[in-house]
C-alpha cells in the first residue's frame, strides 16, 4: 500500500474535474429529492429546505418511499410508482457516489502506474483493497448516471407541480 498516496500532486486535471462533476451532480440530485418531498407534502420552500437540507441520501429515499406508499400525499398511482422506483434506484447507485465523495485515491503499485480509487467497502478490503482505475471516460459515465437520476427527479417534480414537462 506504499503507493496509496502520490508523492506529489501529479494527478491529471481531467480526473479532478471528473470527480468534481460526479460530486456536483449528486449534490443536484440530493437537493432535488428534497424538493420532491417538499412539493409532495405541500410545504413552503423555506420549511421544506429546513426539514430536508441535512438529510443523507438514504434518509431522503426512505422518506420518498414512505410518501409513495399511499395516496395521502401523491394521488396519482403512476407518479407514486415513479417516486418509489427513483428512490430505489438512487439508493442502489449511492455507493458509487460515496466512493467518490469519501474515497481513497492513489496510484496502483503495478506498472504502468494507474490512478484510481482504492475500494475499502468490505472487511477484507482493509487488508487488501480492491482497485478501481479511473479514466476521464469512466468518470463521465458515472457522472452521466447521476445526471440521468437527476433528470428523472426533475421530471417527477414537474409532474407533482402540475407543469408540462418533456
Amino acid at each position: 500500500m506504499s503507493a496509496l498516496f502520490a508523492q506529489k500532486d501529479e494527478i491529471p486535471p481531467e480526473l479532478y474535474a471528473g470527480i468534481g462533476e460526479i460530486i456536483a451532480r449528486w449534490g443536484y440530485l440530493q437537493f432535488q429529492l428534497g424538493v420532491i418531498i417538499r412539493v409532495s407534502l405541500g410545504l413552503k420552500k423555506d420549511v421544506g429546505r429546513m426539514l430536508t437540507a441535512r438529510m443523507e441520501v438514504w434518509q431522503l429515499c426512505d422518506t420518498l418511499k414512505a410518501l409513495a406508499k399511499t395516496d395521502q400525499w401523491i394521488k396519482d398511482q403512476a407518479l407514486r410508482a415513479s417516486v418509489h422506483k427513483l428512490a430505489g434506484d438512487v439508493l442502489n447507485a449511492a455507493q458509487t457516489r460515496n466512493g467518490y465523495a469519501h474515497g481513497v485515491f492513489g496510484y496502483a503499485d503495478e506498472e504502468p502506474r494507474r490512478f484510481g480509487r482504492f475500494l475499502l467497502t468490505d472487511p477484507e478490503h482493509r487488508v487488501n483493497p480492491d482497485f478501481d482505475p479511473m479514466t476521464p471516460e469512466t468518470l463521465k459515465a458515472d457522472a452521466n448516471r447521476a445526471r440521468a437520476l437527476w433528470d428523472r427527479a426533475q421530471e417527477i417534480t414537474r409532474k407533482l407541480k402540475g407543469k408540462p414537462g418533456s
